[in-house]
């Protein structure tokens, strides 16, 4: 059983605590105990009848046994909250007064009390919450100079760490501040990342960056150029510049198709910057017309000849001088993909059409395989007569010239062509015996000159070989001279390799032992004058009698 003494010593302090809680508040409800100190609070209804009376003031809730009362006092429940709302607002406890007050308006809606202390309450409450704000506000500012600083210092890691501990409970009036700090530090940090050597870790941050601001060229571009490198990127390149209005960006997307092998997009991208001067690079046109002869042959390939045209013709604005030949040909094709090959008149037809086009020898064969269709066709022998006398003309040409060898050539080209022209054979073959006949003419006077030339160089070299015994002699002459045996002899060896040389020229044979030896002779006169050239120059002797 407790100790009586020690019962009433813990009520008179508890008590004693509650009144220094809450010095000044004035309850409706009043105990006064035995010993004649007095409470003030809300007594819980509830008690009134038990052993134990709970009190609740504006120190707290306390049990005060019955036996140790001497008398209580009470008003109505509304003011008992209003009074301890009165205590707790003493105590700069208002968010808790507010409670009270509307408790007792719940009980009592009209009591004046409660709606003057509520009004207090809340006036009390929204400075309180408005200083605790600014306070926040103050401390989240610093934090964020703090981050500042460290992202200037490139302490990145550092802070990231504090931006992040800053996420949940940050002041709406710094929020555009932290915003545009993550979005300034991840962008320097992958610059960091980069000059460090480690583009993946860029890569995250430049594509963190974009996530959070889509539209930040700067950090687009960085990224880009990392894509550009990485081939299993480049999809990602043509991702990033699909809006892009700038020349460069297009034509850098042209060029992520190109090497992708997506050369029919890469001609329709490149196509749309084509009048860009800044974009028109030696290395980037070459892989222009490289995708061009791609797509143009596949197409070809594929028997696609229209479509071969089409994209051939679509180029002058990449290639104004784009040769014509190619285009040509495609339309050729396309010519005889429609034409009857079976029918003669068919055919004269197309043969005529690609000799517009500038393909003579390709019409020839068009004409002949008509005349074998159709033998004695008159379109088909007119054409070929035609040709003929052409192809006799340069024959004509090439006699006038004194090609006799190519007119030979020329000749039998023309009566294995014409076969079926007896008279142009005929013709043919007359003009290549005439032009046999000069070419033997024209042999055996090369080999007389040859033998001149051949002969006229060993005199040469015979003076070279007398100056030269003069260069070495010892023996001095009595008659004044002003003669250099080394240069005449250098001089004379000239003419020699050059005589011999041209020798040569005229007829290979005379370098042969069995001829004049003339490849012998031009050895070992180039290597003697070579060792003249590389001594000293001689200083003539001037001798007197």
């Amino acid at each position: 059983m407790a100790n009586p003494s020690m019962t009433r010593t813990a009520l008179l302090a508890a008590a004693a605590a509650m009144t220094l809680i809450a010095p000044a508040a004035v309850f409706a409800d009043v105990i006064t105990m035995t010993n004649g100190t007095q409470l003030s609070g809300a007594i819980d209804d509830s008690t009134a009848r038990s052993a134990t009376v709970m009190i609740r003031t504006s120190g707290g809730s306390m049990a005060l046994p019955k036996s140790r009362i001497k008398s209580i006092e009470q008003e109505s429940p509304a003011m008992d909250k209003v009074r301890l709302g009165d205590g707790l607002m003493q105590a700069d406890r208002a968010a808790e007064a507010l409670l009270e007050y509307q408790g007792a308006l719940k009980i009592e809606p009209g009591l004046q009390a409660a709606k003057d202390g509520e009004a207090k309450a809340l006036s009390e409450t929204a400075r309180t919450e408005a200083a605790r704000k600014q306070a926040a506000v103050s401390t989240d500012a610093a934090k964020l100079d703090q981050v500042e600083r460290l992202a200037k210092e490139k302490k990145f890691d550092e802070a990231y760490s504090l931006l992040k501990g800053m996420e949940t409970g940050l002041s709406p009036d710094l929020k555009p501040r932290y915003d545009q700090l993550v979005r300034d530090g991840a962008y320097q940090w992958a610059v960091d990342s980069l000059d460090r050597q480690n583009p993946v870790k860029a890569v995250r941050l430049l594509e963190f960056v974009l996530r959070v601001d889509p539209q930040n060229e700067a950090a687009r571009k960085k990224l880009v150029a990392i894509y550009e490198k990485d081939p299993t990127k480049l999809d990602k390149v043509i991702e990033a510049n699909k809006d892009s209005t700038d020349p460069e960006e297009i034509a850098r997307t042209g060029d992520a198709l190109y090497r992708q092998q997506k050369y029919v997009e890469a001609l329709e991208t490149y196509k749309k910057v084509a009048a860009v001067p800044s974009v028109r690079t030696p290395q980037r046109m070459d892989r222009v017309r490289q995708a061009l002869d791609h797509v143009h042959t596949d197409l070809a390939r594929k028997g696609d000849y229209a479509g071969a045209i089409r994209v051939y013709k679509s180029m002058p604005a990449l290639f104004p001088d784009l040769d014509p030949v190619m285009l040509a040909r495609y339309e050729c094709r396309l010519e005889a993909s429609k034409t009857d090959m079976k029918d003669a008149d068919a055919v004269i037809g197309l043969a005529r059409y690609v000799e517009s086009r500038g393909f003579t020898s390709n019409a020839r064969d068009l004409y002949v395989k008509a005349l074998e269709l159709k033998p004695g066709q008159p379109a088909a022998l007119e054409s070929l007569n035609r040709l003929a006398a052409v192809d006799l003309g340069d024959l004509a040409s090439l006699m006038n010239d004194a090609q006799y060898p190519l007119a030979v050539a020329k000749a039998s080209e023309i009566a294995r062509t014409y076969s079926m022209l007896p008279a142009t054979v005929q013709q043919a073959n007359a003009m290549a015996a005439q032009a046999k006949e000069m070419a033997a003419k024209m042999v055996a006077e090369a080999q007389r000159q040859a033998q001149l030339y051949a002969e006229r160089g060993d005199t040469y070299y015979q003076q070279a070989q007398s100056y030269l015994s003069m260069y070495y002699s010892t023996e001095t002459d009595t008659r004044v001279r002003v003669v250099s045996p080394k240069e005449e002899t250098v001089k004379y060896l000239r003419l020699a390799l050059t005589a011999w040389q041209y020798a040569l020229q005229l007829d290979a044979s005379t370098g042969s032992p069995l001829s004049f030896d003339l490849n012998r002779k031009v050895a070992e006169a180039s290597s003697l004058l070579s060792r003249l050239s590389s001594t000293s120059v001689y200083m003539p002797r001037y001798e007197l009698q």
